[in-house]
């Protein structure tokens, strides 16, 4: 499995269409992101955010942290799109959305001591989970980094 650092770089040099960062973080934004959203990330996410903030390929960026603010009130921010997802569609409280497009597609990291580190589909609809993209972060952009080079 590839680190983090190089799926980013092969992203930057492979992909098909351009890719768009939302700038490296420092730690502290991540603590007051995690304190506000009152959870633990998986330390794969918080690398990720820490090289990069957050983004990908435009138009199917991965939320992060937008301009080293935590708490930034914009979409493809973690923290605006799961307070939004919390308030709007019930989301449960261990978790942080890490992609939201449209009101209709919602993936999560799931912080729940049981399933710590698994990227969810949230089904926006019924309100519940609808099936596991991935066992960790790291695995799941490493698929999107695959189907995007």
């Amino acid at each position: 499995m590839s680190s983090i650092k190089n799926l980013v770089m092969r992203l930057n040099h492979e992909a098909q269409d351009e890719v768009y960062w939302l700038g490296a973080c420092d730690e502290s934004q991540i603590n007051i992101l995690e304190n506000n959203l009152k959870l633990s990330l998986p330390n794969e996410l918080k690398e990720f955010i820490l090289l990069v903030g957050g983004g990908g390929l435009v138009g199917e960026e991965l939320s992060g942290i937008v301009d080293n603010d935590a708490l930034v009130e914009s979409g493809g921010a973690i923290y605006y799109d799961t307070c939004l997802c919390r308030n709007e569609y019930a989301l449960p409280l261990d978790m942080a959305v890490i992609y939201f497009r449209d009101d209709d597609v919602c993936w999560c990291v799931d912080c729940g001591r049981n399933t710590y580190g698994t990227i969810v589909n949230y089904d926006l609809f019924s309100r519940k989970i609808s099936n596991v993209l991935a066992p960790s972060f790291n695995s799941f952009f490493e698929e999107y980094v695959n189907l995007r080079t």
